[in-house]
C-alpha cells in the first residue's frame, strides 16, 4: 500500500501530473479537505474497478442527522480508459 501524492489545482491551471501505477493491495490518499478527486488511467488490456472505501459510512451531518455514505466503485475501461472521480467529503472519506 502506497500513499499517493496530492497535487493542488489552482485557478491559473497546472500541468498534468505524472501518474503512478496502483498497488494490487490498494493505495491511500490524505483527504485534508472535501475537494479531493482521483484521476484514474487504465492502460491494461482488461477493465478494472477502483473502489474508494467510506471510512465513516454513517456520519452525522448537521441539519440532516445520520446519513449513509457507501463505498464508491467505478469501472475503468481497458486500454485507454480514464476517469476522474470525486469529490470525497472528509466527513465520510477520511
Amino acid at each position: 500500500m502506497a500513499a499517493l501524492t496530492i497535487t493542488d489545482v489552482t485557478a491559473s491551471g497546472i500541468n498534468a501530473p505524472s501518474l503512478v501505477s496502483a498497488n494490487a493491495g490498494g493505495d491511500t490518499a490524505k483527504n485534508d479537505n472535501s475537494d479531493i478527486f482521483l484521476w484514474i488511467k487504465n492502460s491494461d488490456a482488461s477493465a478494472h474497478t477502483v473502489t474508494v472505501t467510506a471510512q465513516k459510512p454513517s456520519p452525522t451531518v448537521p441539519g440532516f442527522g445520520q446519513v449513509t455514505k457507501s463505498d464508491v466503485s467505478v469501472q475503468v475501461p481497458a486500454t485507454s480508459g480514464e476517469k476522474l472521480i470525486g469529490p470525497f467529503p472528509t466527513i465520510a472519506y477520511n
